[in-house]
């Protein structure tokens, strides 16, 4: 196992440039870069196995996060939802990773999708529902 490479800022806002990981022969992230403004909420989606606890170790040096809302009835989830707004209003910066489309698309500002360790995709969640490559590759059809 090799380390994740790459730079890795906190200030107004969290800033990654150029993170990867490899686990022996398989590229975990490949040069992952992104920006998220202070007190934004910024969601990383994609498939299993697409890279995104890797890049959230890769952030935040904690071992194998859960998904917030995994296991959650729909209530659990407005409410978690409801208190990801709150953290937003007191201006506390957010990265979820989640398989919860509903959950993302109502509170992120910004969404990155992985596919198989790489940038898919980035943009508002809005674009990331129209947008064919993440039609195909995550959200399914065509």
């Amino acid at each position: 196992m090799t380390a994740g490479h790459g730079e890795f800022a906190f200030g107004a806002g969290l800033h990654a440039r150029g993170l990867h990981k490899r686990f022996g022969g398989v590229q975990a992230v490949r040069d992952i870069s992104f920006d998220v403004p202070h007190g934004g909420v910024f969601a990383i989606i994609g498939p299993n196995g697409a890279g995104k606890s890797t890049l959230l170790n890769l952030m935040s040096g904690l071992h194998q996060p859960d998904e917030p809302a995994a296991g959650l009835n729909a209530a659990e989830v407005e409410r978690l939802a409801e208190r990801f707004r709150i953290l937003r209003e007191r201006g506390i910066t957010l990265v979820l990773v989640e398989h919860n489309m509903d959950l993302v698309m109502q509170v992120a500002d910004r969404v990155l999708v992985m596919d198989y360790g790489e940038h898919l995709f980035e943009g508002a969640p809005a674009e990331v529902q129209t947008h064919p490559a993440v039609i195909a590759a995550y959200l399914g059809g065509g």
